[in-house]
């Protein structure tokens, strides 16, 4: 476990942290395993991973899955020894770690044994008795953005922690850590305590993406009267977490914030002079002060002196009447350094329109979009189009149309003078509406697609991918949905859905380069798409709009250009990157570099070190073998850390990734495709587009 001393320095951190007065020990005892003569009293024992991957849970002779994480290969490893147990985590530890694989890597596997039998075992198989303190974060499951960090102090001592803050953060950026403070408080609190051989889990709501890790100061032997920056402790110390990865709750863009207003007219916005302004002025000079300071408020609430409040005759003290605030989140450092205190995270109600109040009726559509109501004969490719060509039709026929559905049918063998199979649903909210529809062909919907129709309880994620077309304004309408509008569209397809009722449930909407159709007629795709993961009730909404369910072949990661990504998931550790050769800038010359970010050594290549996929016009790839070779020759070692460039000449225009293959642990002395490697993986970079 790393540990440092605890300076005052650190403490700081908490003296800026608020006001709450501190918490019962409301600590979860962990039993002590029947053994009474364990050689770890405290039930808990640890394991020192190495750095190579040949620990016995990475070993062990099951069958592979790419995406098994190592605590999954811990929990089978440790079923295989008939240990049944929940392993607690690993936990970072100051041992030394040499540059060797067989060394020892800087973390601990923490297990609790529930026996006798499970110490003796996890004994033989190199567990050590473990009495030290240490704190693990764990992701709490459904709610995004919210994860659970717990501190296990496995000692027989008291351990004393927090105080208006029990832990800190740090963002951990490329050139920095950043604190991030939970609360902000004016007094930094007492301590908590700990039982010996006991944990204790705190939750803590993300508002920002990133890599962070968790500090906790604490101590022993501590006066409980004291706060830990002026106490005495027999011991005092700081331990981190392991970092971990905050992702997806970008989305979140408002907070609440809070605002204590104090006696004697002393607040910023005030006149000390005017003794008593009405609240209905005040909140005017508040508003003007707010603006005058760069904040944005979405809301302004007053809330009065609660009837059971004690005010301190002091100017400097609250009255006990507040103002809470949402604001945007990027304007949150700003107004605590007014004085604000962050209230949590705001998400506005979401308001679904009427459906259920619609009387609904459906037409089934011929095959090739050859309708009726496409009097002037345009060329139709796509079911948003056809639709809106029906709703046109429908309105100079003197329907209004409140809402279109499209529920897909199956695939037949084409024929434009026939049905298809499938159904086109439109919701009237006028009477006279509902009168006109069947005289055109309508019939009313039946009870099973009504409830389609107007059901919102589904809200299991689904996503939809929006391909834009040559000629055809998207449904959002006002942003233009082209290359270099990409954060303008993702902001507006975000507010069109908010609009609807239709919550994001992945983030924001994430833009995507892909493949134009090979003619450029108009209501074709014309290369841009959006993608967006709603509640499954949507469906039949969003389709008709023109979203459809990507297909096998639709590579997210691969296609994103907004966010841009730096290294995508499907990447791991190992990135690849293209650029414009700086030797040849007006050529066709281009730079790949690969990067290895795991701490050891990848082996690849061998006459050729890369391949690439030129990406043609109907999303097929052609591979493009850089060297024509007589043998696939020995790979080429990168060592952890390090990057190496390599310059391909492009045959020929278009849009290309490139394709990287590489193997850990190999043997150097054989090809990778003959080899005995630990782990193999291929990895992309992103599309780029080649145009001389």
């Amino acid at each position: 476990m790393k540990k440092i001393l605890l300076i005052i320095g650190v403490f700081a951190l908490f003296l800026s942290a608020g006001c709450v007065a501190p918490n019962d020990n409301d600590s979860n005892p962990i039993p002590t395993p029947g053994n009474p003569n364990s050689s770890s009293p405290s039930g808990w024992w640890a394991y020192a991973p190495v750095q190579a991957s040949t620990n016995p849970w990475q070993t062990l002779n099951l069958p592979f899955h790419a995406e098994k994480g190592e605590m999954q290969q811990v929990q089978e490893w440790l079923s295989s020894l008939s240990i049944d147990t929940t392993p607690f985590g690993f936990i970072p530890h100051d041992e030394r770690v040499c540059e060797a694989l067989n060394c020892p890597r800087g973390d601990y596997l923490i297990v609790h044994a529930p026996h006798a039998t499970a110490e003796r075992t996890l004994i033989q198989n190199g567990f050590f008795p473990y009495g030290e303190e240490g704190v693990l974060v764990q992701a709490s499951g459904t709610t995004p953005g919210t994860y659970l960090f717990t501190l296990i102090n496995a000692t027989n001592d008291w351990v004393y922690y927090g105080g208006c803050n029990d832990f800190t953060l740090e963002k951990i950026t490329d050139s920095a850590t950043i604190p991030i403070i939970p609360r902000v408080c004016v007094w930094e609190g007492l301590p908590s305590p700990l039982n010996p051989r006991s944990t204790q889990t705190f939750e803590w709501e993300a508002v920002e993406d990133g890599q962070y890790r968790v500090v906790i100061g604490y101590g022993t032997e501590c006066d409980s009267t004291k706060p830990l920056s002026q106490n005495t402790c027999g011991k005092t110390s700081v331990i981190y977490s392991l970092p971990f990865l905050v992702k997806g709750v970008s989305k979140v863009e408002f907070v609440k914030m809070r605002y204590e207003i104090k006696q004697c007219n002393t607040n910023p916005w005030q006149n000390p002079d005017n003794q008593s302004p009405n609240q209905e002025t005040d909140q005017l000079l508040f508003s003007e002060w707010l603006g005058e300071n760069g904040i944005m408020p979405t809301l302004i609430q007053y809330l009065p002196i609660p009837a059971d409040f004690t005010a301190y005759a002091a100017c400097s003290s609250p009255q006990g009447d507040h103002y809470e605030l949402v604001i945007p989140l990027n304007q949150r450092v700003q107004a605590e350094a007014l004085g604000f205190v962050y209230g949590g995270l705001y998400a506005p109600a979401l308001s679904t329109p009427p459906y259920a109040e619609a009387q609904w009726f459906v037409f089934t559509p011929y095959q090739c979009y050859a309708n009726k109501w496409n009097t002037q004969k345009l060329p139709v490719h796509s079911v948003e189009t056809d639709l809106q060509l029906m709703k046109e039709w429908l309105e100079e026929n003197g329907v209004g149309v409140d809402y279109l559905t499209f529920i897909r049918g199956v695939s037949l063998s084409q024929e434009c003078t026939k049905l298809s199979t499938d159904k086109y649903g439109v919701g009237a909210l006028s009477d006279e509406s509902a009168q006109l529809l069947p005289t055109l062909g309508f019939v009313p919907a039946g009870k099973t697609q009504v409830e389609l129709f107007t059901g919102t309880t589904d809200v299991k994620p689904l996503t939809l991918l929006y391909k834009s077309k040559f000629c055809t304004q998207p449904p959002w309408g006002g942003v233009e949905f082209k290359s270099g509008n990409e954060a303008e569209t993702s902001e507006a397809v975000a507010q069109w859905l908010a609009n609807q009722g239709m919550e994001l449930l992945g983030g924001k909407p994430t833009i995507h380069q892909i493949a134009p159709s090979f003619s450029g007629s108009c209501d074709t795709d014309s290369g841009i798409a959006v993608k967006v993961t709603v509640p499954s009730w949507s469906k039949t909404h969003l389709t008709a709009e023109g979203f459809q369910e990507p297909s096998y072949s639709f590579e997210q990661q691969q296609t994103q250009v907004y966010p841009p990504l730096d290294m995508p998931p499907l990447m791991d550790k190992v990135g690849v990157w293209v650029s414009k050769s700086m030797n040849t800038p007006e050529g066709g010359t281009y730079t790949i570099t690969i990067l290895n970010t795991w701490d050891a050594p990848i082996y690849f290549g061998g006459c050729n070190e890369f391949t690439l996929e030129k990406i043609n016009l109907n999303s097929t790839t052609t591979s493009i073998i850089p060297k024509t070779c007589g043998w696939e020759g020995l790979p080429s070692p990168l060592n952890a850390g390090a990057t190496t460039p390599f310059e391909w000449n492009a045959p020929e225009n278009g849009q290309y990734h490139v394709v990287f293959w590489y193997g850990m642990g190999c043997d150097s002395t054989k090809p990778l495709s003959q080899n005995t490697c630990e782990r193999v993986d291929t990895v992309y970079s992103l599309p780029f587009t080649v145009n001389t």
